[in-house]
C-alpha cells in the first residue's frame, strides 16, 4: 500500500501557510506597483505573507523602504523645499531618484517572491500552491 501524504519539502523553504493558496504569480503584484502604488504595496505585502518564503522578514523590510522612497520622502522634501523658497516646478524632478529606487526595491521583493513561487508551483500537484 503506498502512502499519499508525502511531500517533498526543502529544507532551507518554511512549509506553505494557510494563506498560500491565495498567493498569485509575484509579476501582478509587481505590475500593480509599478502603475498603481497604493494597490500595489498591499498587495505585495500580503503575496510576502501568503508566500512565506525563506526572505520574507526582508520582503517586508524592502517594502517599508519602498513605500518611504515612493510616497514619504518625495513630499517631505517638496514641503521643505517650497517653505525654502524653491520654485514649484522644479519638484518634478524631485520624484526621479525616489521612484526608481522604491522600483529598484519592490523589483528586489518580486524576485525574492518569484523563486519561492517557483518551488512551490513546481513541488506541488498539478502546479496548485499551498
Amino acid at each position: 500500500m503506498a502512502r499519499t501524504d508525502l511531500r517533498y519539502q526543502i529544507v532551507d523553504e518554511p512549509p506553505a501557510g494557510p494563506l498560500a493558496r491565495f498567493a498569485m504569480p509575484p509579476i501582478l503584484p509587481f505590475f500593480a506597483f509599478m502603475l498603481f502604488p497604493l494597490a500595489g504595496i498591499p498587495l505585495l505585502l500580503f503575496n510576502t505573507i501568503a508566500l512565506k518564503g525563506r526572505t520574507w522578514g526582508r520582503e517586508i523590510i524592502l517594502l517599508a523602504f519602498a513605500g518611504a522612497m515612493r510616497f514619504g520622502i518625495p513630499y517631505s522634501i517638496a514641503v521643505w523645499l517650497h517653505g525654502q523658497g524653491v520654485p514649484i516646478g522644479w519638484f518634478g524632478y524631485l520624484h526621479i531618484i525616489p521612484l526608481g529606487v522604491s522600483l529598484y526595491l519592490a523589483y528586489r521583493v518580486f524576485y525574492n517572491q518569484s523563486i519561492t513561487h517557483q518551488i512551490r508551483t513546481y513541488f506541488s500537484p498539478q502546479g496548485v500552491r499551498g
